[in-house]
């Protein structure tokens, strides 16, 4: 199922893109979804810095829920690269809890705009439910689609809520 996301930030592009690459740690005082973001790597080569981050979410669990749903299941790794000539990221998510489960990549442009800067994230997501243990066979073909539009439902108001994360943090800044 694909991923879209448009978001314009009033913010020179020069500006926006080294927010994004070398700051996103220092914004989650401004992400009301993400509890932590965790830089595991980063390696640099020419004009392409690859980075390597654990996000965790911000969740309030019901007592009950909070025996079953482990701490890994509220974390995901973000593999990106970030190419500054063509200020483009090309990314990757893999899931802390079910790896297998899902396939989720894409790629983001940080284009100039004459209000500041337009980040455009277009993607995939794809979930196996064969590889979520307990789900039949019979039905993993029927839940698919249905589970990946909840899915992106829930995404992309949060790829919207990081851009405008980066926006209050650099007015903070400013």
């Amino acid at each position: 199922m694909k991923l879209e996301s448009d978001t314009k930030i009033a913010f020179p592009r020069e500006q926006v893109w080294n927010t994004y690459v070398e700051e996103l740690e220092k914004l989650i005082e401004y992400l009301p979804n993400v509890s932590n973001i965790e830089r595991k790597s980063r390696e640099e080569a020419a004009d392409v810095i690859k980075l390597v981050r654990l996000w965790t979410a911000k969740a309030t669990l019901p007592d009950v829920a909070k025996s079953i749903v482990k701490p890994n299941m509220m974390q995901w790794t973000d593999y990106a690269s970030w190419d500054h000539g063509k200020y483009r990221c090309d990314w990757r998510i893999e899931s802390g809890a079910l790896p297998k489960a899902l396939e989720c990549g894409g790629s983001t442009l940080y284009e100039e705009t004459s209000s500041g800067c337009l980040v455009s994230l277009r993607g995939n997501l794809t979930i196996h439910p064969e590889h979520v243990p307990g789900v039949p066979r019979i039905l993993a073909r029927t839940i698919q689609p249905i589970v990946e539009r909840v899915i992106v439902a829930g995404i992309e108001p949060n790829l919207r809520g990081i851009a405008s994360g980066v926006e209050k943090y650099l007015k903070a800044r400013s």
